[in-house]
């Protein structure tokens, strides 16, 4: 469990990054949301556990 929530915790926090760098870069938020879909459909795809 504990190891579950520190993955929740550093994938929020990145996700947070890259958001906030798209934007500060003048891409907007729209290829860090494309982005974490796609990386979404791969984890479901190939499950890391």
């Amino acid at each position: 469990m504990k190891k579950i929530l520190l993955y929740l915790f550093i994938s929020l926090n990145l996700n947070a990054f890259g958001n906030a760098l798209t934007i500060k870069i003048n891409l907007g938020s729209a290829p860090w949301t494309g982005l974490s879909t796609n990386a979404a459909f791969f984890s479901s795809t190939f499950p890391l556990a």
